[in-house]
């Protein structure tokens, strides 16, 4: 699949990726990167456009709340195949979806767009999970630990006055 060369053959991530057909002979393919991460956790969102003409990936992502561009695109380009890895992260847990990313075409007449549909992620909690039952420690009685022993001290300071009344 196109996404696997823009991401690098070989690597051990899951990636899920999906094709979209353009308006003329372009076409398009979005990639995940993994496919699941943690609440925080960086993922890139890779598109890659096929066309003749050039094309222009927007430097800013129109994105949900939840969902934040943390830097610029890498851009590549190459023999009709265009690309670009947009870094990301989620702040909330669940299904997340991308919203289409519209990539103008720059070329012959007529202006075209090539609207690429990226697949969703699965953002996962950083959270124990509900099912674990949370153990809570007893509550300390104020008897129990160390106390200041009044008696023991207020019968020392009474034996140094009468010490100092029988010395002077």
């Amino acid at each position: 699949m196109v996404w696997a060369v823009a991401v690098g053959a070989g690597n051990a991530a899951r990636v899920s990726a999906q094709e979209t057909p353009g308006p003329g002979s372009e076409r398009g393919v979005a990639g995940v990167r993994p496919d699941t991460v943690r609440v925080g956790e960086a993922f890139e969102l890779g598109l890659t456009a096929i066309s003749r003409d050039r094309v222009q990936f927007p430097a800013l992502l129109s994105l949900p709340d939840d969902v934040e561009q943390t830097g610029p695109p890498r851009l590549e380009d190459g023999d009709d195949t265009w690309r670009a890895v947009y870094p990301l992260v989620a702040w909330k847990s669940g299904r997340r979806q991308i919203p289409v990313v519209e990539i103008p075409v720059i070329g012959g007449r007529e202006q075209r767009v090539l609207e690429i549909r990226p697949p969703g992620i699965t953002v996962a909690s950083v959270l124990p999970a509900e099912s674990e039952p949370v153990r809570l420690l007893p509550p300390r009685v104020p008897e129990d630990g160390w106390r200041i022993p009044w008696p023991w001290l207020l019968a020392l300071l009474l034996a140094a006055l009468l010490l100092r009344e029988i010395l002077r």
